[in-house]
């Protein structure tokens, strides 16, 4: 009698990655494999990164309250020199068991923060760091430094609103190196 289950999509994806990344490293090739963003690694609701620990997150950039959030799904437009791309970005004011939960690109100033949720791509068993820089009004007004590895890893980072915070914002999102990787835009009213 054969008891064996089948394997999930999502584990077949992550199967089929890691044996095409490790065909790529010993054929010598140096180029990124980006997936599309179909076939992303973290589709299923109920997959978690084994390395999106809590702990590896700068205390300031965790919450678990309810949200309204904007989702951006994006083939990779840049890849960095170190392979690091974006996958997904979302604009929201909470984070659910590691996702964005409700999408807006418009908040009230009533919500009282604004998150910006973001997946990213980069050569399995790598790490390295990316920056989210806040701008208001086009003035660079914090910068938050995330860990991420690979080959794919959520993080976020959030924004405290205050009275005087209504108007135009964007997030770039950099690498360490500061490289450009995307830029998101939402409003404050």
């Amino acid at each position: 009698m054969n008891t064996m289950k089948a394997l999930p999509a999502s584990a077949l994806a992550l199967i089929a990655l890691l044996m095409l990344s490790l065909f790529t490293s010993c054929a010598g090739d140096s180029t990124p494999q980006v997936p599309a963003p179909e076939t992303s690694l973290i589709k299923d609701a109920g997959y978690v990164a084994p390395d999106l620990a809590p702990d590896t997150l700068p205390a300031e950039t965790l919450a678990t309250e309810p949200a309204e959030t904007t989702e951006t799904a994006a083939s990779p437009t840049a890849v960095s020199a170190e392979g690091i791309y974006v996958m997904n970005t979302t604009t929201c004011t909470g984070i659910d068991s590691h996702s964005p939960t409700g999408a807006s690109s418009e908040f009230a100033l009533a919500v009282g923060r604004v998150y910006l949720h973001t997946q990213i791509g980069m050569p399995a068993g790598s790490s390295g760091t990316i920056q989210h820089v806040w701008k208001h009004n086009g003035k660079a007004i914090s910068t938050v430094d995330l860990t991420v590895k690979g080959p794919s890893f959520r993080t976020w980072s959030y924004k405290t609103l205050s009275d005087k915070m209504a108007g135009n914002w964007t997030v770039d999102v950099l690498t360490g190196s500061g490289e450009l990787l995307e830029t998101v835009t939402f409003a404050v009213n």
